[in-house]
């Protein structure tokens, strides 16, 4: 699995239609319809100044994800260079979304898809690698269904197209175009005439989020930028091997107590464990090997397990449905469980396309692609200053 950092899922999508945006087109026999397309439920949209701000922190994106490949076999000085790599790219994406407009106002939401969906979109012929950068334009991003479909949870099984009624990126060029892709397997580029007057006066008044009614009074509010750069930080998930917390992601469950064990703690509980030739012994003759496999054993003892549940899931091992146990070893005589073997199942980055709460409830939005589960919302509960991990569940297509 290719590991990301937030940076590379960001301008994997930032770059995925770098076309001009004044490309030839074909002729009306290639005309789609885009009457039937969805009003999306939030926008968030970059100018060309804060797209090419994002451009230009390739390089620094490049050299994190090159670190965190190495880990956890770092140096002292490697560690140390990838913190301050970590927190200045930080820094800068949070500059880049603070410098986002976003906008959840569905009547000017509506007043932009409706002049859309007059329209009628021809797929270009003619498409110039260089010229888009001369022109200003531009970037939107839309969002719907509570963030679970978005081009952050657009791709493997869970294709969202223009054909089924989705529009999740799009470009508003300074020459009155605008250009989007059918979101098909093999995507093409399609073009409109759009009015870019028309639409920056739209977002006048609009560079700050909106707030919607009806979330409003359901107690729903999106998460704030610091909130998901947080989650998509180093403080909670992600940072060193082997941060716990991660493993919560490696697994489906609706509740707490069905949460899957054995893969939970594949690579440990991350706290210190003692493993002794005796006991790898001991698993070898339980199991009726005739010797030890060649490659590590991993130890869990059930009070490591139970202070990693207790903390995380408010329950002990007794309180879970111990679903996946028995795929360890259990030895009575250390009180421990035991696994061989040679692979991994943890994740070194997570990244969350978008969030909410709705009281102490923290709902996080993903596009699983090391588990390739495709688009799954994670739930945590706020409690003491902590949270608690609720359930992980797929997002079904609509």
């Amino acid at each position: 699995m290719i590991r990301r950092t937030r940076f590379l899922l960001i301008l994997a999508t930032l770059l995925l239609f770098t076309v001009s945006c004044s490309g030839g087109v074909n002729g009306d026999d290639d005309a789609v319809k885009l009457d039937s397309l969805k009003t999306p439920e939030r926008l968030e949209i970059e100018s060309k100044a804060v797209f090419e701000k994002t451009q230009r922190l390739g390089p620094m994106g490049m050299a994190v994800a090159e670190l965190q490949n190495k880990a956890p076999n770092l140096t002292d000085e490697e560690k140390a260079e990838l913190e301050d790599k970590r927190e200045s790219l930080r820094e800068n994406l949070q500059e880049i979304e603070s410098a986002k407009i976003k906008i959840t106002d569905i009547d000017v939401i509506g007043a932009i898809f409706d002049k859309i969906r007059e329209t009628a979109a021809r797929y270009t012929e003619d498409v110039n690698d260089d010229s888009w950068q001369e022109s200003e334009y531009f970037r939107v991003f839309a969002y719907y269904d509570g963030d679970t479909i978005s081009l952050a949870t657009h791709g493997g099984e869970n294709l969202y197209t223009v054909s089924d009624g989705y529009i999740l990126s799009f470009y508003v060029c300074e020459d009155d175009t605008l250009i989007f892709s059918d979101g098909a397997v093999e995507p093409k580029v399609l073009t409109i005439q759009f009015d870019y007057d028309w639409f920056e006066s739209k977002l006048a008044g609009c560079t700050f989020t909106e707030t919607n009614d009806t979330d409003e009074k359901a107690g729903l509010t999106p998460l704030t930028a610091e909130e998901l750069i947080y989650f998509n930080g180093n403080e909670f998930f992600n940072g060193e091997y082997m941060n716990i917390r991660n493993q919560f992601l490696s697994s489906l469950y609706d509740a707490p107590e069905k949460i899957d064990l054995f893969r939970l703690f594949y690579c440990g509980s991350g706290l210190k464990e003692t493993l002794t030739e005796a006991e790898k012994t001991a698993v070898v003759a339980y199991n009726g090997w005739d010797m030890e496999p060649d490659c590590a054993c991993e130890k869990i003892s059930r009070t490591n397990m139970d202070a990693v549940l207790t903390k995380y899931l408010g329950l002990t091992l007794a309180d879970t449905d111990k679903i996946g146990l028995n795929d360890f070893t259990y030895l009575k005589e250390y009180d421990a469980y035991y696994y061989y073997h040679g692979d991994t199942n943890y994740r070194m980055e997570i990244t969350f396309s978008g969030g909410e709460r709705e009281g102490d409830i923290i709902r996080l939005f993903y596009n699983d692609t090391y588990m390739t589960g495709g688009s799954k919302v994670l739930t945590l509960r706020e409690k003491d200053g902590g949270y608690l991990f609720v359930s992980n569940q797929k997002v079904p297509k609509s």
